[in-house]
This record gives C-alpha cells, structure tokens and sequence, in this order.
C-alpha cells in the first residue's frame, strides 16, 4: 500500500483543511468570568505607576504570567481559577447540581508532575483549550469548575458540560473517561487532535499542530503526536460508535 506501481503516475493527493482553531474568546463562554477579557500586551507595568495598590498590582502580575496561555486575551474567569488552584482543591460540579473537590496534588501525581507552575499551567492550558469552564453560584458567592463535554465547533454554537441531560449535540470526537488523570494536558491534547481528525478522516500535519499555543515547533508537534500515539488513547474505543459517533465517556464494561 502506497507504493507507485511501475508505469503509472501516482495520483495527486487531496487533504481537507483542518478547521480554524478558535480563540476561547471567540467562542463566547457563557458566565460572568466571560464578561471581561483583558488584552494584557496593553497593560502597563503598575509597578511604575501611581494610585495602585498591592492587590491590584498582584493581579496584573497575575494576569502577566498566565498570559501567553490565553494568546494575551485573558478572562476575568482565569483569575478566579487561579484563586481555584491556589486553595489546593477544585471544586467540579458533576451533574448540573452536585460537586466535588479534586485536590491538585492529586491531578499533579496522576501527570506525573512535581512542579507546583508546571500543574497550575496545565489546568490553565486545559481553560483556554475550552476543556472546562469556571461558573459562578451567584446567591451562595461561590465559583466552580465545570467540564465541558463539547465545546462549540464555531462561534455562536452552544456549549455542553457534563452532567447535562438534554439537547445534547452528536459531537465530531470522543473524549473517554480517564484520559485527562492518565496523561499530562500537552500530550492529552494531542491524543484529543489526533482523535479529532481521525473521525473526520483527515491525516495530521505537524507544521500545523506547530502553530497551536503551547507547541512551538513541528519538532516539538512530532514528539507529542509519538507520545500520544503510544499512549494508546488515540485507538481507545469506549463504544462502537468511537471515535466517529459521539463524546463518549463509557468503557467495555459499562
């Protein structure tokens, strides 16, 4: 397969091309965190400025670290996950009603990492991905994490969080239960890419991957699409339908 037989001209090959990748901002998450976006290229530094005063000062340097995560267009809601990993526990709505608290420690062991930056980088990178959301509880004054089960494919689309019941969209890929405590978040969104263009048969090109935030290098691309690969999370089929039918969160034994 694939070898030019003697004698005959090898076809032209055709590839589609892969969707835009939109900017969390683009997509237009829903919550009072989404309602302010800063540009933080345009922010001066307070430190040389008069009239601010040190919790102001802290959350510009804030929004200063995180920001070439977020393409330099920051939501307020990042500043609240910020508050959210600093506390040492993720409070994560389950089913639109209850919740529970995943401790960081716990999500840093399960990526095998050590480094406290390198885990609050993580989650933040999985925020701008659009892989969860922060919501707010506006009569109790509390924030939470919600997981998205589908994000929208282009602006204006609606999104999808777990434990949602109702409407809920066929989706292009399928994102199976443990792959985000199995693998660390830069690999994971590999396997999540890979998967993506496989249920829409397309072949994955490095020098594009390259260009998504956080990778850097077609060098860089290639290592993550290996590790994904041998991971094993990229041919993972949790159903029959996978990875074409549906966002699918069974296993073989559900």
């Amino acid at each position: 397969m694939g070898r030019k037989k003697p004698g005959k001209p090898r076809r032209p090959r055709t590839t589609r091309a892969i969707p835009h990748q939109s900017r969390l901002q683009e997509l237009q998450p829903p919550g009072p965190g989404y309602d302010e976006w800063i540009h933080v290229q345009g922010i001066p530094d307070l430190a040389t400025l008069p009239g601010f005063d040190l919790d102001q000062r802290q959350v510009m340097n804030r929004l200063r670290e995180i920001a070439p995560i977020y393409q330099n267009v920051v939501p307020m809601a990042a500043i609240t996950l910020d508050d959210l990993i600093a506390t040492g526990n993720l409070p994560v709505l389950n089913d639109g009603e209850t919740g529970s608290f995943i401790p960081v420690a716990e999500m840093a062991a399960a990526q095998g990492l050590t480094d406290s930056e390198d885990v609050r980088r993580g989650i933040h990178e999985l925020h701008a991905n659009g892989m969860l959301l922060i919501g707010t509880d506006a009569e109790h004054d509390v924030s939470f994490v919600r997981v998205v089960f589908k994000r929208p494919d282009k602006p204006g689309d609606r999104w999808v969080f777990m434990g949602d019941e109702t409407e809920v969209p066929v989706a292009t890929t399928c994102v199976p239960n443990g792959l985000w405590d199995a693998l660390c978040p830069d690999v994971a969104m590999a396997v999540m890419y890979l998967r993506t263009l496989r249920s829409q048969l397309e072949e994955p090109d490095p020098g594009k991957y390259a260009k998504h935030k956080g990778v850097g290098s077609m060098e860089r691309a290639q290592e993550l699409f290996t590790a994904a690969e041998a991971s094993g999370w990229v041919d993972y089929k949790g159903c029959d339908a996978c990875p074409t039918g549906h966002l699918c969160t069974r296993t073989d034994t559900d």
